[in-house]
Order: structure tokens, then C-alpha cells, then sequence
């Protein structure tokens, strides 16, 4: 219960006495309190404490998620410039890829016309190989029939030519042999073809036949190296280094030919001319005339280069009393049925 203050100016007792008077009615007062209010007020601050710790721990997170969300934010930015980049060279590459696709169209393109073009100039090239070879073997043939020029030709030819002679104890005999573009045996020099029988007497050195190459008054060592008398032909090598005649193409009828021999064996380097007359597989006839001693030399072309070997002639007899220019040449590739092979026999028709 509260006291009313004592007026003023009245004896009464003083301020502390009143205060005195009055205490224990205040301690009354508080000690009478109920203790729920106590209980409210400590459960109040508990709740202030915990909702400031709340706060706080909040406050906490909120800083750690804005940070977080800095974070983000900078490496989206970087992200985002990374993919800005991609983007970029993504498309600056399909801007190259197509930029080369259109490059490769128009080379596709003109490779194609490039292949036609081609094709055409193949076609074109082949019809012109085909019409070259054409006009080729037409003057082939215009050259062959036309006269070939003798003179030419013997001064091309002689030189090639040799006397061949076989000398035994009881015969002797003597033909005509050439300097031919085959590869001469060890220890010589120069291969010689001739014809078997002008040297079959002598291929034993050892019965005391002696065979002999010579050109002029020049005399040179020589060595049979084969014989083949069933086809009539032989191979020979010398020390001499004689200019070689190279081989002519297959012969054919109507080609001009001429023969260069040893005639009767005493007139050296005869030229004759003439013609194919027939071919056949192993030889062919001319119209040269030939003699006595020309077997074994040769019968060139208009170009000088061998068509065929001088072997014999048909002569008149008791049922064919007249025969001229009825000579028989062997084909060169005959040298190839006992005596060559391999690549000796390229190029020998």
C-alpha cells in the first residue's frame, strides 16, 4: 500500500524515515510478487538471447550465401565468356568449313571437267597413235618397194662384211660372213653370223682344219662358237672390233633388199639387188642375185639393217631347166631354234 507524502511544513517524520517506514512494505511487496512473471522474464531473454544467436548465425549464412552468390556470379561470367569464345570459334570454323567445302565443290567441279577434258584428249591421242602407225607402216611400205639407194648401202654395209674361209687337209672353200649386234663370248670382241656349211668342215680344231676371218688383206683370229646345221647357221667370234649390222624387222613381200657378199669367194663386198618375193616362217625368197661364196652374208633392207642370211639359191636342172633369181635368205629368229634365247632373241624376226 502506498503512503501519501507528509505535508509540507508539517512536523512529521523526515524524507529517510518515511523511506524507513516504507521499506518494509516495499520488500513485502516484491516478495509477494507471483513467480511467473520471474519465469516470464528469463524465458523473454532466453528468447532475445536465441533469437539474437538466430540472427546472427542468419546473418552468418546470408553472408556466406552472398559470397557464395559472388562466387556464381564471377565464374558464370567466365562461363559465359568461355562459351561467348566457343561460340566464336564454332563459328568462325563453320565459316572456314564452309568456305573449304565451297573451295572443294568448284575443285570437284573442275576436276570433273578436267577428267573429261582428258578423256577426250585420250580418246583424241589414241585415234591419232592409231592413224601415226597407220601412215607409219604405209611409208613403211612406200620406202621398202621404192629402189634403195645401192651406193648408200654399200658404203653402210661393207665394212660389217668378212670373208670366212675353211681350210681342211684335203678341201678347202670360202663364204661370206657379217658383224652382227649380239654380244661377242669372252676374250673377243665381235660376234660373226654365217652359214653352217661355209665352217662345218672345221669345227674340230683338232683334225687340222683351220677356219679364218678376214677383210681386205686384214686377217683376224676367230673362234666358232655354235653350230647348228640342221637350220644352217653359225655363230663365230673374233678379236676384231668390226662396226655391227642391227636387225630389221619381219620381211614381207614386195620389200627391196640388197645382198652384200663375198661372190665366187675372190670378189669381196658384191652388192646385188632385188625384192622379197615370198616369206615363209624360217626364210624367204629374193631376186639378188647371189653366187658362189655369198652364202652366209647378209641381205639388208633400204635402211642397211639385216633382214635375212644369204643361204643358197635353186638352180636349173633336168626338170626345171630355167630358174632365175630364185634365192633362198634365212630369217634371223632361226638363230634362235638351237643356237640364242632369252633377250638375244628380242628383236629377231
Amino acid at each position: 500500500m502506498d503512503v501519501e507524502p507528509a505535508p509540507a511544513g508539517l512536523d512529521g517524520p523526515t524524507s529517510d524515515q518515511a523511506r524507513a517506514s516504507t521499506s518494509p512494505s516495499r520488500k513485502r511487496a516484491v516478495a509477494s510478487a507471483p513467480p511467473w512473471r520471474t519465469i516470464g522474464i528469463v524465458v523473454l531473454v532466453l528468447l532475445f538471447a536465441a533469437s539474437g544467436t538466430a540472427l546472427a548465425a542468419q546473418q552468418s549464412r546470408l553472408h556466406s550465401t552472398r559470397s557464395d552468390l559472388a562466387a556464381l556470379r564471377s565464374s558464370l561470367t567466365t562461363q559465359s565468356a568461355r562459351v561467348d569464345a566457343v561460340e566464336k570459334s564454332a563459328k568462325d570454323q563453320q565459316q572456314s568449313l564452309a568456305s573449304v567445302s565451297a573451295q572443294l565443290t568448284t575443285t570437284k567441279t573442275e576436276l570433273q571437267s578436267t577428267k573429261t577434258q582428258l578423256q577426250g584428249a585420250q580418246t583424241q591421242l589414241q585415234g591419232a597413235e592409231t592413224r601415226l602407225a597407220a601412215d607409219e607402216q604405209q611409208l613403211k611400205l612406200t620406202t621398202a618397194q621404192l629402189p634403195p639407194n645401192v651406193a648408200t648401202i654399200a658404203t653402210q654395209v661393207s665394212p660389217s662384211v668378212v670373208l670366212v674361209t675353211c681350210t681342211t687337209l684335203t678341201t678347202g672353200g670360202a663364204g661370206t660372213g657379217f658383224a652382227f649386234a649380239l654380244p661377242a663370248a669372252k676374250g673377243f670382241r665381235t660376234t660373226v653370223i654365217t652359214a653352217a656349211h661355209v665352217v662345218s668342215d672345221c669345227a674340230d680344231p683338232t683334225d687340222g682344219s683351220v677356219v679364218a676371218l678376214s677383210t681386205g688383206a686384214k686377217n683376224f683370229d676367230v673362234h666358232i662358237r655354235a653350230i647348228d646345221t640342221t637350220n644352217d647357221v653359225a655363230i663365230l667370234d673374233t678379236t676384231a672390233t668390226l662396226p655391227t649390222l642391227a636387225p630389221s624387222g619381219a620381211p614381207f613381200v614386195g620389200e627391196s633388199v640388197v645382198a652384200v657378199g663375198n661372190a665366187l669367194g675372190i670378189v669381196s663386198n658384191n652388192v646385188t639387188a632385188g625384192n622379197v618375193s615370198k616369206v615363209y616362217d624360217t626364210y624367204f625368197l629374193d631376186t639378188a642375185p647371189i653366187s658362189n661364196g655369198n652364202s652366209g652374208g647378209p641381205v639388208v633392207d633400204g635402211a642397211g639393217k639385216v633382214v635375212g642370211i644369204v643361204d643358197a639359191a635353186q638352180v636349173p636342172s633336168l626338170d626345171t631347166p630355167i630358174v632365175e633369181n630364185l634365192n633362198i635368205s634365212l630369217r634371223l629368229s632361226i638363230l634362235c631354234a638351237q643356237l640364242l634365247s632369252g633377250t638375244a632373241c628380242n628383236g629377231l624376226h
